[in-house]
């Protein structure tokens, strides 16, 4: 396939002047807000009470109640962490994994314990693994309820814990992050439609430092523990913005941007299938996680195990697998498509080129449902998290003390249905403008584009429509 158009992109590359024409606003020049970004104390600062919360959180979970609506773990970590986690993609981007308590204790465990230093594997250097991971993880979820069983919750948390610091002490720098975290590769992808971004200002001072501190280190600083260049990082899939290269940089080349959303989607080069399965499965998890909670979708189950002898947890598994192949095998048909209406000699495509490189466009509609969906059960228990926090505290009892969690709508459920489109409507939006600069850079002839947009589109609008259906279902009683 000859090169992709990368011109307006190699553009904003030459030059710091060009890169703040472009970005308009780098944090770090800011009074103040620069100095303290790069203070060396503030990421443990945040760190160290996040470990203990995390701890306890733990303890609560294997040793508290067990009634779900009463306990922290199962309260804090699937309600409201796991929600305002998702949202914090569009507007900060992984900032979540730099002050992680699984990732600071690996980290921690590296430097100051003492590490064998071994490389992780040249094979298993991509996302497989997490991958897997998380979608085992989700689908017991789905099977299971992991969301409401404080104990297994507690545990889960605990072996995670234990993985990251024994990786920490075997392999180098943040290995369990970067490649078997079960959330890592979602957070990746998600991240890429932040409106932040910590870029080098020049590509040509990068190319011509011979000391590359910000991946050897120094003093003053430690290598990037996510193994980046920021020489070459055009995305932030794998940037949590710790700043560890900001204050290794002796030429003050990396900067902190404030940016329009989303560009990574379409200005990067690195497309691979790995986080292009996942971008696009997660349309699958969404929809299967999302009528999992329908009383017409529970009702079925219920009748297929009266009627047939099937197990429910049979039923569930296979929907949920089904949807996530079924969603990769319709954009694979449809990026076929958009090749056979495209293809020129000069430019020549296939299905799995197309599907690979415009995968990346459904992103903003994959985070889209997950937060429509994630928006509901925050208006649920939104407020009964001063309930769950006040039981805690209740002596004699704490950190285990019980008693009745009262929950009230924040809003109105008309309110919260057309929230929830407004946020479904915003994501496609998104997503087809992102397919539209996709489609120009495989294409770009606007007829040729045009076609392609098109067939992207049928996909955008299919998948959209079934969410939508989907959340017009009515939940379980």
């Amino acid at each position: 396939m000859p090169e992709l158009d990368v011109r307006d992109e190699r553009a904003a590359e030459t030059s710091q002047e060009a890169y703040i024409q472009e970005h308009r606003m780098d944090i770090l020049r800011l009074p103040g807000i620069g100095r303290f970004l790069r203070w060396r104390w503030l990421q443990p600062i945040i760190e160290v009470p996040m470990l203990a919360l995390f701890i306890l959180v733990i303890i609560v979970g294997i040793w508290g109640t067990q009634e779900p609506s009463q306990n922290l773990a199962t309260m804090l970590i699937w309600v409201y962490w796991w929600s305002l986690v998702i949202f914090s993609f569009l507007f900060v981007g992984r900032i979540w994994c730099m002050v992680c308590p699984l990732g600071a204790a690996g980290e921690w465990t590296n430097r100051r314990v003492g590490t064998m230093g071994k490389r992780w594997p040249r094979a298993l250097r991509n996302l497989w693994i997490a991958h897997i991971f998380f979608i085992v993880l989700t689908g017991v979820d789905l099977v299971i309820g992991i969301d409401i069983l404080p104990r297994f919750t507690g545990i889960f948390l605990l072996s995670l814990l234990i993985m990251s610091v024994v990786m920490a002490f075997i392999f180098e720098r943040r290995a369990f992050c970067r490649y078997v975290c079960p959330i890592g590769g979602m957070c990746g992808i998600y991240a890429m439609t932040s409106t932040v971004e910590l870029r080098a200002k020049s590509r040509g001072r990068c190319d011509s430092c011979t000391t590359k501190e910000c991946i050897k280190g120094t003093d003053d600083a430690y290598a990037c523990p996510w193994f980046e260049y920021p020489g070459e990082m055009d995305r932030n899939n794998y940037c949590t913005m710790c700043a560890e290269c900001v204050r290794a940089c002796p030429h003050d080349n990396v900067g902190v941007s404030v940016r329009p959303p989303g560009q990574d989607l379409w200005r990067t080069n690195r497309r691979v299938f790995d986080e292009v399965i996942l971008a696009v499965g997660m349309i699958g998890v969404m929809a299967s996680h999302t009528i999992a909670t329908t009383q017409p979708y529970d009702d079925w189950v219920s009748g297929l195990e009266v009627d047939s002898g099937i197990p429910a947890w049979v039923t569930i598994t296979m929907v949920y697998v089904v949807s996530i192949l079924l969603a990769n095998l319709a954009y694979l048909g449809v990026s076929a498509l958009a090749a056979s209406w495209t293809a020129t000699p000069k430019r020549p495509l296939d299905g799995p080129t197309v599907y690979r490189w415009t995968g990346y466009a459904l992103i903003p509609l994959a985070l889209s449902m997950h937060l429509a969906r994630n928006v509901l059960f925050l208006n649920i228990w939104g407020t009964a998290i001063v309930d769950v926090m006040a039981n805690m505290f209740n002596a004699p009892g704490f950190p285990f003390g019980t008693g009745p969690v009262e929950t009230q709508d924040l809003l109105p459920d008309s309110t919260v249905w057309w929230i929830r489109m407004a946020i479904i409507l915003l994501g496609f939006i998104f997503s087809a403008y992102a397919a539209y600069r996709l489609s120009l850079r495989m294409q770009p002839k606007r007829r040729l584009a045009g076609r392609m947009l098109a067939a992207i589109l049928i996909a955008m609008v299919a998948f959209s429509i079934v969410y939508v259906w989907i959340l017009s279902l009515p939940l379980v009683a």
